[in-house]
């Protein structure tokens, strides 16, 4: 199944405040909506992206947002075009040159022990800059980046 368009649904009723759902269109308008699991998940965004003009730009591959009044997040047509955004705006002008840990800092600011899980899973010093990252390492901390958001 092709998704070509996502939007916020509505709150199932119990839901705790903040949980959304989203809806999920195909070609031929039929809906699918996910509801469970995490936001990372029902928005096929493992690295819970927020709505920014990076994140919904055609490049990217976005096929919607979807969130509550706080927060708004891209929505990807699947979990390999999420991971693929990800990946490349990590590797991109803004974080490359970045420490570790000032790109988490950045990357979710609200979150002050993100760096310390990060560190505690890929063993990664984090004073170093992402772009001095070789392969194994660099999907090293993406992977423990889309376990943080999961």
């Amino acid at each position: 199944m092709v998704f070509v368009k996502a939007q916020t649904g509505p709150a199932n009723i119990g839901d705790p405040i903040g949980k959304f759902t989203v809806q999920y269109f195909v070609e031929q308008g039929n809906m699918t909506i996910r509801s469970d699991g995490s936001r990372a998940w029902r928005c096929n965004n493992p690295g819970n992206l927020h709505k920014s003009p990076y994140s919904m730009s055609k490049k990217r591959g976005a096929i919607g947002f979807a969130g509550d009044s706080a927060d708004e997040y891209a929505v990807y047509p699947d979990k390999k075009t999420g991971r693929e955004a990800l990946v490349v705006m990590l590797k991109g002008s803004i974080y490359s040159p970045k420490t570790l840990r000032a790109a988490m800092e950045y990357y979710e600011p609200k979150k002050k022990d993100y760096i310390d899980i990060i560190v505690h899973r890929t063993g990664l010093n984090p004073e170093r800059t992402i772009k001095s990252l070789n392969d194994k390492e660099f999907d090293d901390f993406w992977k423990a980046i889309e376990f943080v958001e999961s």
